[in-house]
């Protein structure tokens, strides 16, 4: 897997991300609502495949998870950009997002499932229990391993009683317990895809970040920004870095590269009295903003030592 240019990886995904946020939804009533989004991840499925030839051929099992997502999500919308009429673009364009960017890394179809659905217990508005309705599509699908698929999408779900802590905290301003509790998710659990699957979910939030500050302030940019170079961090550990041949060290550097890309074009639209430096550099190489990610992270760390979320033996095995 050979590592492509930061710039050429980044108008790949923009190209995709310019289809994503041109499809609009349509009312559950309207026939043949379907055709546009399987359209749409055909197409998207073809243009990652035709850049990481190593993708097989997209699978009905494949197709059936992406509509699932698209179902769940039905009438959620994105605090993103809206349309050109002001019209907000529909849930599932933040996890197709996300899910292209497991593609053009060449994720197994597992990981690429939770990618789909990572959003999906803990935001799902149904009255019937979401991770039923998610296995009983699953099991559709036997080439499709149900079990890893739902583990992967609870490492990265924040449970009703922590959200519910998170709005009595953010009260007050956005809180840092967030971050801390779900940096010390990972950790716990240890799961290198379910680190790359947070990555993408943040990756995908930045793609599209909302330029109106009354949406998301200044300061919740910058904050969310650099909080999310420490999940490149993390990835890193799991890995052995001195591995040049590596694919899953080339899997966070191309990453880390479209991220960067989008962060700085973010950041760039606000007035911030001191812009962040993100580097192009990948997290592997020796750069300032590595480094200062490396310092936040063991910042972290401490918070969660001190909330008895994590132990000092969790951090290092």
């Amino acid at each position: 897997m050979t590592l492509r240019n930061s710039a050429d990886l980044s108008a790949i995904v923009s190209t995709a991300f310019e289809k994503i946020a041109g499809t609009k939804d349509l009312p559950s009533t309207e026939e043949g609502r379907g055709d546009n989004f399987t359209s749409l991840i055909k197409e998207l499925y073809a243009l990652a495949r035709r850049h990481n030839p190593s993708l097989g051929e997209l699978s009905n099992s494949e197709l059936a998870v992406a509509q699932l997502a698209r179902e769940m999500h039905q009438g959620q919308h994105r605090k993103s950009q809206p349309f050109n009429e002001g019209e907000l673009r529909p849930y599932w364009h933040h996890l197709v997002q996300a899910w292209f960017f497991s593609l053009m890394v060449g994720e197994s179809e597992n990981v690429r499932a939770a990618a789909l659905l990572h959003d999906a217990i803990e935001d799902y508005k149904g009255t019937d229990d979401p991770e039923i309705r998610i296995r009983s599509t699953l099991d559709e699908h036997p080439l499709l391993g149900t079990e890893r698929i739902i583990e992967l999408v609870t490492f990265v779900t924040d449970t009703k009683e922590e959200k519910d802590i998170d709005i009595k905290e953010e009260k007050t301003g956005y809180s840092e317990i967030k971050h801390v509790r779900q940096v010390s998710k990972l950790v716990k659990h240890d799961d290198a895809a379910a680190i790359r699957l947070k990555i993408y979910d943040r990756t995908a939030n930045f793609s599209d970040w909302p330029e109106d500050p009354s949406i998301r302030t200044d300061k919740r940019t910058q904050y969310e920004a650099n909080n999310s170079c420490e999940f490149f961090v993390l990835a890193m550990d799991k890995i052995d870095v001195t591995d040049k041949s590596s694919v899953e060290k080339k899997k966070i550097e191309e990453l880390y590269s479209v991220f960067t890309h989008f962060a700085t074009k973010a950041a760039n639209k606000r007035n911030f009295a001191q812009k962040p430096d993100y580097t192009n550099q990948p997290p592997s190489l020796h750069g300032d903003g590595y480094f200062d990610a490396r310092k936040r992270l063991e910042r972290t760390y401490d918070a969660a030592i001190d909330a008895g979320l994590l132990t000092a033996d969790e951090i290092n095995r």
